[in-house]
């Protein structure tokens, strides 16, 4: 159940019970006639109902290129990616603390992702989950291409304000609710370490296909941010071609900022540059995965 079903569900029983007003003398004769366990048992069933989510954007989805795999690349030990990371967003100046999850069989491994909310403090970004996410990727990016020594291109230059690019809601209120757990503390960046399959899990998904999925089974959809302080933490995980690209199924992308919301942005590997680019949300690519988290029960 995603949180804007929650919200929706919530607001109509709400509106249902306002506009039902029962008396005490009512409701003593309804439950002295044996009514309410017979209520209760028809309004789970009716919950059930409402909460049996059929995925709309499932077929779109291909037989995924499994010679386009990654597994012979170890992830780096925590260890490594969080002094990785320090010094490729140039955190010298912050504690990184680090926040743990469970294990989950389904992930590469441990990945270590800074907080949103703390690198928006750290590169002075307000709204890092709203207005100012595409902002905070464009600087994340510039470090990403520095430690590429350029070896980097960014196909979505210039187009990167909250007019282009998006956390999808329902993405966004569940890195918030998560985050939010850890209180902010002047001068550290909190980092998750936390479970992550970044790309073969939904290898051959398109995009929203992927983040539909993933969110009904309480997985969290990782954004272009995300993947590419990845490509920092992780950065031998896309360092030449034939190797599974990574839909950034969190985000919700507008080609021309008129609204439509209809692309997502992904991370590949071509000739000897690491790229980011955008394509239609609904289009399967054999050779593209979605990064998934997996924040279990912290």
């Amino acid at each position: 159940m995603t949180l804007g079903q929650f919200r929706d569900f919530a607001a109509r029983v709400k509106a249902i019970l306002a506009g039902t007003p029962i008396t005490c003398e009512g409701y003593q004769a309804f439950h002295a006639g044996g009514r309410t366990a017979e209520f209760g048992d028809r309004l789970r069933a009716l919950i059930q109902e409402f909460f049996t989510v059929v995925n709309p954007f499932a077929g779109e989805k291909t037989a995924p290129n499994r010679d386009w795999d990654y597994t012979a690349t170890s992830l780096p030990t925590v260890g490594a990616q969080l002094a990785s990371l320090e010094i490729g967003l140039d955190l010298t100046g912050f504690t990184l603390k680090q926040v743990s999850y469970p294990i989950d069989p389904r992930a590469d491994g441990m990945l270590v992702i800074p907080f949103l909310r703390d690198l928006g403090t750290a590169f002075e970004v307000t709204e890092p989950t709203g207005n100012g996410y595409g902002p905070l990727g464009e600087l994340v990016w510039g470090k990403v291409s520095a430690a590429r020594k350029g070896a980097a291109h960014n196909y979505r230059a210039g187009e990167l304000s909250s007019d282009y690019i998006r956390l999808n809601a329902d993405v966004r209120a569940r890195l918030e609710a998560l985050e939010v757990k850890v209180p902010a503390e002047e001068g550290v960046v909190h980092c998750h370490v936390i479970p992550v399959n970044s790309g073969n899990l939904y290898a051959g998904f398109g995009p929203r296909n992927a983040r539909f999925d993933s969110l009904q089974k309480g997985m969290l959809p990782l954004g272009f941010v995300q993947i590419l302080c990845m490509m920092l933490a992780w950065p031998e995980r896309l360092a030449k071609y034939g190797v599974r690209w990574i839909d950034c199924s969190a985000d919700e992308y507008s080609w021309q900022a008129d609204g439509a919301w209809a692309d997502c942005p992904y991370v590949d590997f071509r000739g000897d540059w690491l790229k980011l680019c955008a394509v239609g949300a609904g289009y399967a690519h054999s050779r593209c995965g979605s990064a998934v988290a997996f924040p279990g029960v912290q």
